[in-house]
């Protein structure tokens, strides 16, 4: 019983790292949007006449692509704490099920 507890909870902790991995990636992904965006910027900028507007817009947009990976990760970092200490809670209570079952069973620790 207790070994394939240990299975579902090691299951469960595994799908939460794929979050956290998430959370890891998003800014980094972000991050070279806006890198990526900064670079086709300033080719467009040495091809045109240097007008500041071509600079602004391009800026602006390769940003959006940082604040996009900032949102992911926060939205995804905020449920990933509350899965953990779900997860905690489950995992508790299926200790206190267990060795009440097993004391009814006369097998109680």
């Amino acid at each position: 019983m207790e070994g394939e507890a240990a299975a579902q909870i090691s299951r469960l902790r595994l799908r939460l790292s794929y979050l956290s991995t998430t959370i890891t990636l998003a800014p980094l992904l972000g991050l070279l949007g806006t890198v990526l965006g900064m670079i086709k910027t300033f080719n467009v900028l040495s091809l045109s006449s240097g007008q500041p507007s071509i600079i602004t817009g391009g800026v602006g947009e390769a940003l959006i692509a940082t604040a996009a990976g900032l949102c992911v990760a926060i939205i995804a970092a905020l449920f990933h704490s509350y899965l953990v200490e779900r997860l905690e809670d489950i995992i508790t209570s299926l200790e206190i099920i267990t060795n009440n079952f097993l004391e009814v069973l006369g097998v109680g620790k």
